[in-house]
């Protein structure tokens, strides 16, 4: 019961911030300044989340695989230097728009050179560990239940 409890709390919580992230996201064109900011194409999923892929090979939206030529070959550290700039300008920018305290990042390495950014309101973090603790709690109290009763009855 006392997961529930918590689960609604934070889904409340997660409905006034999101209203405000898609306020800021029609008001402030949220996906076009990030899609300028970090020179990719940012989407938004049905969920919410707005996403997007870094790769530092793209310019202006070309493929330039001669690009992160580094004459001392250290092509990893380049690589992790330019995506933490991005990542610098990302914060900034939501620094900017006042979505600090409202908007985490997640960033996941995928094949080659390329990054997924992904921006979420910060509750939506909090609910997948609520939704499971409270599956867990139903289950086991469940159980109890029809043990109880199946001897009660039997």
């Amino acid at each position: 019961m006392y997961f529930l409890i918590q689960l609604i709390i934070a889904l409340f919580h997660h409905r006034k911030v999101r209203k405000i992230f898609n306020a800021a996201i029609r008001e402030e064109n949220l996906i076009l300044g990030l899609s300028t900011i970090l020179c990719t194409q940012m989407y938004q999923d049905w969920i919410g989340r707005i996403y997007g892929v870094i790769n530092p090979e793209v310019e202006n939206g070309e493929f330039r695989p001669g690009r992160i030529q580094d004459p001392e070959g250290n092509l990893t550290q380049w690589v992790d230097r330019y995506v933490v700039g991005q990542i610098n300008l990302l914060r900034d920018y939501i620094r900017e728009v006042n979505l600090f305290d409202l908007v985490t990042y997640r960033i996941k390495t995928l094949k080659g050179n390329n990054f997924l950014v992904m921006l979420e309101p910060v509750t939506w973090v909090v609910i997948p560990s609520l939704m499971k603790k409270f599956l867990v709690e139903v289950t086991f109290e469940g159980i109890i239940l029809y043990i109880i009763l199946y001897r009660i009855l039997a």
